[in-house]
């Protein structure tokens, strides 16, 4: 029997974690795209230059 250090059991885990989650943001990434998220859709106009005067503030 392969006596395994725990060490080494817990480095490998954590890293097919972080490879999975890489994975995945990849893949959300190129199939949604890069798209601005509005926490609330706009209905009105005044709600669109709103959303919009946020933006350009944050940027």
């Amino acid at each position: 029997m392969i006596k395994l250090d725990s060490f080494w059991v817990s480095l490998t885990l954590a890293m097919l974690i972080l490879v999975y989650m890489g994975g995945v943001a990849a893949v959300v990434l190129r199939t949604r795209g890069r798209r601005v998220f509005l926490p609330c859709q706009p209905n009105t106009i005044a709600s669109v230059r709103r959303q919009i005067g946020k933006l350009r503030r944050i940027r």
